[in-house]
C-alpha cells in the first residue's frame, strides 16, 4: 500500500498564494508564514481562500479541476467564476521557495479546458491544456520533451447565464499527465507536485469523523473527516511510532483519554476511545463533539501534509483548550492555515500571523494585519496589556479596503 501521508520533512515551501476570478474573490495574493490565521466575518469569504487551494490540490492529484475529489467528472464552472461571469478566468498560483529558489504551478480554469504550467526561476519546466492531446515538458537532461495525454474524459461543466439559469455541457478534456509523470521529467517538476499533493483541507464534521470506515479503503481522510478511522489504523499498523507520539498529544489536550483505538468490527474500523474513569472504551457516539475534533486535527496536523488548512478549529471546542491548540499548530511539520471568526482563539496568536478578511461589496479582499493602516493602533494596545483578540471585538483592526 502507498503510504499517502509521510512524515519526512519537505525542503520546499508555499510562500504566496495568489488567485483570481474565483467565488466572492475578483483577486488576492497572500504570503504564507509557519501560521497563518485568516480572521473575518461570516460570508467574509475566508473559506473561499481554503476552495482554491482544494481545487489546485483536487487537480494534481486526480487530473482535472474539481472542486469535490469524490465528482472528479463534474466542473461547476459557472458557480466557481467570480459574480457568475462564465467569460472570466479562474486562475490559482502557488509561489513556492525550492531549495532556495522561486518556483511556480498555477492553473487556469476556463469554461472550456483548464491550462497549467510550472515555472523555476522563471523558467518554464511544464505546460498543458486540457483541450490538447500533448504536453510539453522539461527532461532531466534539460530536453524539451512531449507526452501524449492518452484518450480523452467526457466530463459536465455547469455553467450560469446572466439570469440565473443552469446550463450542462459535455466536454471532452484530457486528464493532467502530472498524476503520473514521465518517469524522465525534470527532479524540480516532481517535487513540486508532490508538496501540492500533500496539502490538505478540512472542515471537520464531528459526525462525519466518527463515521466508520471499510478496512480496504484508502488511508485517506476526506475534507468534512469521514474516513478518519482508516487513517488511524493504517498509522496504528504501518506508523506505529507516529501512531504513538499524536496519540500522546490528545492526552495531553484531554487527560480522561488513555488511549485511541482503531477499533475492527469484520470490515470496518471504528474510532474508540479508552476514558481514565471507564472500564469499557467509548465507542463513536459516546466521544463528545469537542473531543472528536481536537483528536482529528492533532492527527491531521501530524500527518505528514505540506500544509493543513482548517476552517475554524475553535468549533465545539472549550475556550481553555485554545492556547495549546494554537501552539500545536505551531509545533507541527506542515505550515498550518486556520480560518477563525474567534476573538477567543486570536487571544493566543501573533499579529504577524494574522490575515483580515472582508467584504467590498461582493468582492473578498485579504490584508495582512502588520501591513495594515490600523498596525500600529494594534501594537499600541497590546503594549497597555489588551490581547489581540480583544483588539478584533473592539474593531480596532478588521477594515480591509
Amino acid at each position: 500500500m502507498r503510504d499517502f501521508y509521510s512524515t519526512s520533512e519537505s525542503s520546499v515551501r508555499l510562500k504566496k498564494l495568489c488567485i483570481k476570478n474565483f467565488l466572492s474573490i475578483k483577486e488576492a495574493c497572500i504570503e504564507l508564514g509557519k501560521l497563518n490565521v485568516l480572521i473575518g466575518p461570516n460570508a467574509s469569504g475566508k473559506s473561499n481562500v481554503l476552495k482554491a487551494l482544494r481545487l489546485l490540490r483536487n487537480h494534481v492529484t486526480v487530473g482535472l479541476p474539481t472542486p469535490d475529489e469524490d465528482s472528479p467528472n463534474e466542473i461547476p464552472f459557472g458557480d466557481l467564476v467570480h459574480s457568475f461571469n462564465i467569460y472570466e478566468t479562474i486562475e490559482v498560483k502557488t509561489t513556492l521557495e525550492l531549495k532556495g529558489e522561486e518556483a511556480s504551478y498555477e492553473l487556469r480554469l476556463l469554461k472550456d479546458r483548464y491550462e497549467e504550467v510550472i515555472k523555476k526561476g522563471g523558467e518554464v519546466l511544464y505546460e498543458c491544456s486540457g483541450k490538447v492531446s500533448t504536453a510539453r515538458y522539461r527532461s532531466r537532461d534539460g530536453v524539451i520533451k512531449e507526452v501524449g495525454l492518452g484518450i480523452s474524459k467526457d466530463v459536465t461543466v455547469v455553467l450560469r447565464s446572466p439570469e440565473g439559469g443552469v446550463k450542462k455541457v459535455l466536454l471532452s478534456l484530457y486528464a493532467s499527465p502530472l498524476t503520473i509523470p514521465p518517469i524522465d521529467v525534470d527532479e524540480s517538476i516532481h517535487v513540486i507536485i508532490e508538496f501540492l499533493r500533500r496539502v490538505g483541507v478540512f472542515g471537520f464534521n464531528p459526525a462525519s469523523v466518527r463515521l466508520s470506515s471499510n478496512v480496504s479503503a484508502e488511508p485517506v481522510v476526506k475534507y468534512s473527516g469521514a474516513n478518519l478511522a482508516r487513517y488511524l489504523l493504517h498509522l496504528y499498523l504501518e506508523r506505529r511510532r507516529d501512531f504513538t507520539r499524536v496519540e500522546d498529544v490528545v492526552r495531553g489536550l484531554v487527560p480522561e483519554v488513555e488511549e485511541v483505538i482503531p477499533h475492527i468490527e469484520g470490515n470496518v474500523v471504528e474510532v474508540w476511545l479508552k476514558s481514565r474513569d471507564l472500564t469499557l472504551p467509548l465507542r463513536p457516539g459516546g466521544i463528545s463533539d469537542g473531543t472528536i475534533r481536537l483528536l482529528a486535527i492533532a492527527f491531521i496536523l501530524n500527518a505528514g501534509f505540506n500544509v493543513v488548512a482548517v476552517e475554524e478549529p475553535e468549533n465545539h471546542v472549550h475556550p481553555n483548550l485554545l492556547e495549546a491548540l494554537v501552539d500545536l499548530a505551531r509545533k507541527a511539520p506542515s505550515q498550518v492555515i486556520f480560518t477563525t471568526q474567534s476573538p477567543h482563539l486570536l487571544d493566543y496568536v501573533n499579529p504577524e500571523e494574522v490575515f483580515i478578511v472582508g467584504k467590498v461589496g461582493s468582492e473578498t479582499k485579504v490584508k495582512k494585519l502588520i501591513e495594515g493602516s490600523e498596525a500600529e493602533v494594534v501594537r499600541k494596545f497590546l503594549k497597555e496589556g489588551g490581547t489581540l483578540g480583544e483588539a478584533w471585538y473592539s474593531r480596532f483592526f478588521g477594515d480591509v479596503e
